[in-house]
């Protein structure tokens, strides 16, 4: 979070102003003005630059643009550590939706934020974007996807991501 002290601000300003080193017209400071102002920070950590860990049997496809997790059954898992900084955050996952999908649980430091359901009729990929729920961390964190099962019309387990976003 970005504060800003808009009276100390603006007071500064006309200070400047005065001395003749800066110019600004029509700033004044008014009594009960908000003075600070939030900015939200994203951060986007793209799957396929990621070093992944598969449960045996398993295996990773990434290609430069997402990573497919290749599963074999309900229960196998993948995950990779980064770091982040430490804060409160969003988690928003982008993936891929096609008739081979199965579907995911999606953990954060051991904790589940949320599903994915990979499965949709088309032979195509249809890329979704998820918003999964609010974490708060700091410095290595885990995201880990674990396969629930597949939809009784999916023909494999897998998944494709291609990132997953950190809004603070």
């Amino acid at each position: 979070m970005v504060t800003y002290n808009l009276a100390r601000t603006l007071g500064s300003i006309a200070a400047l102003s005065m001395l003749g080193i800066f110019a600004c017209s029509g700033a004044q400071q008014e009594s009960g003005d908000v003075d600070t102002v939030s900015e939200a920070v994203t951060s986007t950590i793209q799957g396929e630059s990621q070093t992944w860990t598969t449960s045996s049997g398993d295996s990773i496809s990434a290609s430069s643009s997402n990573a497919r997790l290749q599963a074999n059954a309900s229960g196998d898992s993948f995950s990779f550590t980064t770091n982040v900084s430490s804060g409160t955050y969003t988690v928003v996952v982008r993936y891929a939706k096609r008739n081979i999908y199965g579907n995911y649980a999606v953990q954060v430091n051991g904790k589940q934020i949320g599903t994915l359901s990979g499965y949709t009729s088309g032979t195509s990929d249809t890329w979704n974007t998820a918003t999964l729920g609010t974490i708060t961390v700091s410095g290595a964190t885990t995201f880990k996807f674990v396969s629930t099962g597949k939809d009784s019309a999916a023909t494999d387990f897998d998944i494709k991501i291609d990132y997953i976003q950190l809004t603070s």
